[in-house]
């Protein structure tokens, strides 16, 4: 069996640790992607593999970091990133090639039955913070806030602090670990201490849970649920979460997600990177609740 990775001094022992065991000739691909875009990655390969007989390929979820170096590593033949390479990132891995997959955007999301339809900025770091702690102060009904964070080693933690002008520090461990946001820059800590989930799906369901929750998921994760009419994706300073407000960048918390490789992608990886940057490719993405990179 023929794995596919960046380097092929690496061939037999990632072979031996993604588990193939000796069968026909075949190619297989490990991908280590975020969260946001694992769906629509993984549809694509089951569709590449329909067309690519003895094609086989893992999808794992992580963080962008670990994303990054999995690629770097070569424990990965490519990774899914939601955010450009960091200044050290690029001295460590100086052959890294990024291309641009598609558009996600970090979106806020409350309960289906909270009135609140739009939130401001200044709102946002007031809830964080704990200097609104009821959502009537924002025009909402009489209920407590409620709010769910991510594990700090989730590239959306930092993402959300550093556009709403946070830092954070965190408590506890476990399910008991909370996460309290301050502004940048105070040595006042905030007193609303948030709950800490390991993923998306999770914080999501305590919203669908609670009231009076509120809390930042990718866009891909929000949308589903929104159809099903379990959470509502709220606008922020006035801007829509629309799919032209994202691709222009109207929308302050959009992002461009991009596919990571070690050198230019050749053979079977080139084909896949391919397929995803193509029509059906970017279909998928679509309807795995992204944006595509045209129209």
């Amino acid at each position: 069996m023929r794995v596919i990775t960046p380097s092929s001094a690496l061939l037999t022992a990632a072979a031996l640790a993604l588990g193939f065991a000796s069968a026909p000739a075949a190619d297989s691909l490990a991908m280590r992607v975020s969260q946001s875009v694992k769906q629509p990655i993984e549809a694509t390969a089951k569709a590449f593999a329909a067309s690519h007989p003895g094609f086989e390929f893992s999808v794992n979820p992580c963080g962008t970091a670990a994303s990054v170096k999995a690629v770097g590593t070569g424990d990965a033949a490519l990774g899914a990133a939601v955010r450009p390479l960091k200044e050290d990132e690029k001295t460590t891995y100086p052959d890294l090639v990024l291309k641009p997959y598609c558009f996600d955007a970090v979106v806020l999301v409350v309960h289906a039955e909270n009135p609140v339809a739009n939130l401001s900025t200044k709102q946002v770091q007031d809830l964080c913070t704990g200097k609104v702690a009821n959502w009537k102060e924002v025009g909402g009904k009489d209920e407590a806030v409620v709010g769910i964070s991510r594990t700090e080693a989730n590239a959306i933690v930092e993402f959300f602090e550093t556009k709403f002008g946070l830092e954070h520090h965190v408590e506890g461990a476990g399910k008991a670990q909370t996460m309290e946001f301050h502004a940048k820059g105070s040595k006042d800590s905030g007193t609303a201490k948030m709950a800490v989930t390991g993923t998306h799906k999770d914080a999501l369901a305590q919203v669908i849970a609670n009231p009076g929750a509120f809390s930042y998921v990718p866009l891909g994760d929000a949308s589903v649920m929104q159809a099903k009419g379990t959470v509502k994706i709220v606008s922020l300073d006035g801007v829509a979460v629309t799919e032209a407000n994202i691709r222009n960048k109207s929308y302050p918390l959009a992002r461009t997600v991009f596919l990571v490789t070690k050198g230019e992608p050749q053979g079977v990886l080139g084909e896949f990177v391919a397929m995803l940057l193509g029509p059906e490719g970017q279909k998928l993405t679509v309807a795995g609740g992204n944006v595509a990179l045209a129209p």
